[in-house]
């Protein structure tokens, strides 16, 4: 029912037919496995596939571990912070410290207890638990852990889009003010800061702001008063900000 797993998916998938997956200090952190995790842990129905076999469907029933030494075990999007606890994937938590002495049978002691506790007391929280209105059936808590987690995931393209937006509030360029008053935020602005070196940072900057919600989609050739420029429609979300 339980197996070690690496912790992100692969061309052979003996682990979507498991009820626990244990991962061990995670040895991947990256987007992709961010959008692994959600799929396991969302989905109706996993796809195993197996060495020389068809693949086949199973009912989902996976379950996740995911241990870690690291403060920032896991890169997630920092966009998608949860804001709902019946609407949230993961529980972040942080295990203190051990104090006293080391008992080296512990182990043995709780899996010679773990069946009566099951039956027991377990099941009577499970009883009463209310598993309406909850995507995941219980409420998961947001912790603090959690929302360290996702703040501190910045990928190169937030980091971008976030140091132009510190630019912009502490040192406006006076060449565009007329157009960003206007609500246009014109495509050649981010060539006057020295942190945007090249076009391929561009592109990610630009990119990024669209994903994030922040200019519309199309640059289009803008006049305001006597200079004309193309720039991008500045959704509400990004005027607050700068604001």
């Amino acid at each position: 029912m339980a197996t070690d797993w690496h912790g992100h998916e692969s061309d052979f998938t003996y682990e979507a037919e498991k009820k626990l997956l244990i991962v061990e200090e995670n040895e991947k952190s990256s987007m992709n496995q961010y959008k692994t995790l959600k799929k396991y842990s969302g989905q109706k129905y996993a796809m195993v596939k197996k060495k020389f076999k068809d693949p086949y469907s199973v009912r989902n029933n996976m379950n996740m571990f995911l241990l870690s030494n690291e403060l920032i075990s896991l890169f997630v999007t920092r966009e998608e912070l949860p804001t709902d606890m019946r609407n949230n994937q993961f529980f972040v938590f942080k295990m203190k410290k051990l104090k006293g002495d080391i008992d080296p049978n512990i182990q043995h002691k709780i899996l010679d207890r773990m069946g009566w506790f099951i039956r027991s007391e377990l099941k009577t929280v499970y009883n009463n638990l209310d598993l309406t209105g909850k995507r995941y059936s219980i409420d998961v808590p947001i912790t603090d852990e959690e929302k360290d987690l996702f703040n501190n995931s910045i990928s190169e393209a937030d980091l971008l889009t976030d140091t132009l937006i510190e630019h912009m509030t502490l040192n406006p360029s006076s060449d565009y003010k007329e157009f960003l008053d206007s609500g246009y935020f014109p495509s050649s602005l981010p060539d006057l800061y020295i942190f945007i070196n090249n076009t391929g940072q561009k592109n990610k900057l630009i990119k990024n702001m669209k994903k994030r919600n922040l200019i519309g989609s199309k640059s289009e050739r803008k006049q305001v008063g006597q200079k004309r420029n193309y720039c991008y429609e500045m959704t509400d979300k990004f005027i607050e900000m700068l604001k």
